[in-house]
């Protein structure tokens, strides 16, 4: 080392923690930005179960008013029935439109049942007619 010149040593001194810095920053920025990806799914994850409790609290709500309208024969609850067909229509479209903009569920179960999902979604429109027409039986 006796050979080396002043500068020469001088930058070898600092060549290590220069080192050991750059190593840990890039260390730092990598685990944040895992931390983030996470937090972005998480965060869909959140918006996913915001439109399904939307979806179910309409349907629930339409099930009600169903079950006024059919007791009434027709006669009353009505109009408040085609609007929460609206209303629940809008709720299943907004969490069809999530499922196709979004796709974490990578596991076959969750796709199964996010197919079961859309099946019954059609089947519903059938059983709207059968009962706007009083056609419905106790089953279904």
């Amino acid at each position: 080392m006796s050979n080396l010149k002043l500068q020469n040593k001088i930058f070898l001194i600092l060549l290590l923690p220069l080192a050991v810095i750059l190593i840990l920053s890039f260390n730092s920025i990598f685990d944040k930005y895992q931390k983030n990806l996470e937090m972005n799914k998480s965060l869909q994850y959140l918006y996913f179960l915001k439109n399904v409790s939307s979806l179910i609290h309409d349907l629930q709500k339409e099930r009600s008013v169903s079950i006024l309208f059919l007791e009434s024969y027709t006669k009353s609850f009505d109009v408040e029935y085609k609007n929460q067909i609206v209303k629940s229509d809008e709720s299943i479209n907004k969490l069809n439109e999530f499922l196709k903009e979004n796709s974490f569920f990578k596991d076959e179960e969750s796709a199964k049942k996010i197919s079961d999902f859309i099946n019954n979604s059609k089947q519903l429109t059938e059983i709207r007619q059968k009962n706007i027409s009083l056609q419905i039986s106790k089953q279904d």
